[in-house]
């Protein structure tokens, strides 16, 4: 009924997912498993954009700062640079008898191109070109991972690596954060939209385009096991790129697609399928297809709760993220739930065994979620301690998350980006302390989950089962045997 719908929407809008997999016998550990790949999306989702915001984004706010370059002129720097290489491929792609040298497929000719690169100082310029660098390499981070993902086919990757070095995207629009794939440039003779935006946007909306691909990749897996009853997958569906509300998109073709019914859209090495549900399918089917692809089934709500959860969000940081007292509670908070849960499954005796081997690892893992919180992951070190070990595993496999970061449009991206550049004193020093409590308040929530964690795979838990654990750690016992 309806009120199942809103307890379900508020608890976990995939329990019915879980619910479908254990009837026809997937277990959560399962790769089959939708359910554990929806759950670890967001996770991942989280982690690898606090990289990209750790490793480009907020070293490129900071040299801006520093050198005093606009966004303006960045922008003019990176399409000048890129304009000799456009020209040149869109004019071999159309193949065109002109010369391309004179003619603007990049909003501008190679000698206008020419004549800003030589307009900025020796200075300026060696600035913008380190800032040039790391956008490009960046953007090149994009397409591997879409490669990566079977997104985009090894032929698509190594025909853009080839044709480019200095790429930056070209835009006006803003593409469908879903569907960021490659799309071919037809060339343009106005100026596009900063590409320094565009391109920070790109790079943000290739983790998420990445990461729901896999997401619908296991749900072929899952169909692909079930059988014919539950679904099919065909190839052979075509999509087309349509103008809506200022942005591209990219839509199926009524005139292919004839009869669409419910169809989850993926590709495996760059191959667009579809897969459908059919409606009748265990008595699922309909809802399935709906919330894997994050279509609400009771859209009459969709738009007042998703309004509630932005207020939520804003609230909830003011209450844990920016107060520094929220270490304190929450760690105690945590570990009452987490002796709980070992009572209850263990029996006293168990329980103080496994607290006194937890305990350690807790204090252990500290210092390493806070140089994680502070400068990110290092990379890896063969003879690295085994708690960045570990926790470098949890995060790339979408095991932690607090919701803290999301892709931006371009509005936002852009704003951000002029705001910082444009910081004074006193700003500076509200987002220092800022930072500051909310590397204590995140090291202080991940601790215990990191402790359990940790310890359930010194116990020889898989990282699926130690993951499961980690999730039940913190919440009252009653909840956390279901």
């Amino acid at each position: 009924g309806r009120l199942d719908k809103i307890r379900r929407y508020l608890q976990d809008k995939n329990k019915f997912i879980r619910d479908l997999e254990q009837k026809v016998g997937i277990d959560v550990n399962s790769n089959l498993s939708v359910y554990h790949a929806m759950d670890r999306r967001f996770g991942k989702n989280e982690y690898q954009l606090s990289e990209l915001e750790r490793k480009f984004i907020k070293p490129i706010y900071r040299m801006l700062e520093k050198s005093g370059i606009t966004l303006e002129d960045i922008d003019l720097y990176l399409m000048a640079k890129h304009a000799a290489e456009r020209n040149r491929v869109i004019a071999e792609r159309n193949d065109e008898k002109v010369d391309y040298t004179t003619t603007s497929y990049a909003g501008m000719t190679n000698k206008e191109a020419d004549d800003i690169l030589n307009s900025f100082d020796n200075v300026t310029r060696g600035n913008l070109e380190s800032i040039a660098s790391l956008v490009y390499q960046m953007n090149n981070n994009a397409l591997k991972k879409l490669l990566d993902s079977g997104r985009i086919t090894e032929k698509d990757y190594n025909d853009t690596k080839d044709a480019y070095r200095f790429y930056v995207p070209l835009r006006t629009d803003n593409l469908d954060e879903d569907y960021y794939d490659l799309i071919k440039a037809e060339g343009r003779e106005s100026m596009a939209d900063s590409p320094l935006t565009f391109s920070i946007m790109q790079a943000q909306s290739a983790i998420l385009s990445a990461n729901a691909n896999e997401v619908y990749q296991t749900v072929a897996r899952f169909v692909r096991n079930v059988g014919q009853d539950f679904g099919d997958i065909t190839e052979g569906v075509r999509m087309i790129t349509k103008k809506n509300g200022g942005r591209t998109i990219l839509v199926e073709d009524p005139a292919f697609n004839k009869d669409r019914g419910d169809l989850i859209f993926f590709k495996e090495d760059g191959v667009l399928k579809a897969i459908k549900i059919h409606k009748g399918a265990n008595g699922m089917g309909e809802l399935y297809a709906k919330a894997v692809t994050n279509r609400d089934n009771f859209r009459w709500g969709a738009s007042v709760w998703g309004h509630i959860s932005k207020l939520s969000r804003m609230f909830s940081q003011f209450r844990t993220q920016f107060v520094p007292t929220f270490f304190i509670r929450n760690t105690i908070a945590d570990n009452v739930g987490l002796y709980q849960n070992l009572v209850a499954e263990r029996g006293v005796v168990g329980a103080a065994k496994a607290a006194r081997e937890i305990t350690p690892l807790f204090w252990k893992s500290m210092p390493v979620l806070k140089q994680y919180f502070t400068n990110g992951i290092p990379d890896y070190q063969v003879d690295e301690p085994l708690e960045v070990t570990r926790l470098r595993e949890a995060l790339e496999n979408g095991l932690l998350t607090g919701g803290g970061l999301a892709a931006e449009g371009f509005e936002g991206t852009n704003k951000k980006l002029k705001k910082y550049t444009a910081r004074n004193k006193l700003k500076k020093a509200t987002d220092a302390y800022v930072d500051a409590v909310s590397v204590v308040n995140s090291v202080g929530e991940y601790a215990t989950r990191m402790a359990i964690y940790n310890f359930m795979r010194n116990e020889g838990k898989t990282v699926k089962e130690a993951y499961d654990e980690m999730r039940r750690a913190g919440k009252p016992k009653e909840e956390a045997k279901r």
